[in-house]
């Protein structure tokens, strides 16, 4: 008798046994699978999540009683876009990480996924917008200069970014992070 017939292996393990999402149905346990069905419930979730975000900006100028004029707008389109891409990473991650996890560890991976990956996407198109801006006073593409500009360009974006985006997002959007991570425990009762 070999090794490998004493060993048994669970059909959870086998990546082909159907997991019941909903009535009708069916969802293959592989990564594949888990991987369609998040990022099919991302695609429904995520936008709303990234308007909530991105309302954070009007509604903390309102409340600072500050001009609502073409700088909030961009704000409001930045964030919406880093709401978008960060909130759908971190949902595939979160979802990656939850399976088989019990509640408050499914919402804790989705508070640190949603709290690391959508500032981080925010500031990385707030760094386009910086680069798009300063490229006509940079150096030939790829060049050693270049690659030099870049970096102090994505530096400068990110730390203005932080300094100045914090304040939009806190304290409100604590609660925004809270909201869409118990969305996603609720979610993923099903994986």
């Amino acid at each position: 008798m070999s090794l490998s017939d004493q060993i048994s292996v669970p059909d959870s393990f086998a990546g082909d046994a159907p997991v019941r999402v909903s009535p009708g149905q069916t969802v293959s346990a592989g990564l594949p699978g888990r991987l369609v069905h998040a990022a099919r419930a991302a695609c429904r979730i995520v936008p709303g999540f990234a308007l909530v975000f991105a309302l954070l900006v009007p509604v903390h100028t309102w409340w600072l009683e500050q001009y609502l004029g073409e700088r909030a707008a961009i704000a409001f389109v930045i964030f919406f876009i880093g709401g978008c891409c960060g909130g759908f990473v971190a949902w595939i991650l979160a979802a990656l990480v939850a399976r088989g996890r019990p509640a408050s560890a499914r919402f804790s991976a989705a508070i640190v996924a949603n709290a690391v990956c959508v500032p981080l996407a925010t500031a990385f198109i707030f760094f386009l917008q910086y680069r798009l801006y300063y490229s006509q006073w940079h150096g030939p593409a790829f060049s050693e200069i270049w690659f030099w500009q870049i970096a102090f360009t994505g530096a400068a974006a990110v730390y203005l970014f932080m300094v100045s985006a914090v304040q939009y997002i806190f304290p409100l959007g604590l609660g925004v992070l809270v909201g869409v991570s118990v969305l996603f425990c609720k979610w993923s009762r099903e994986l």
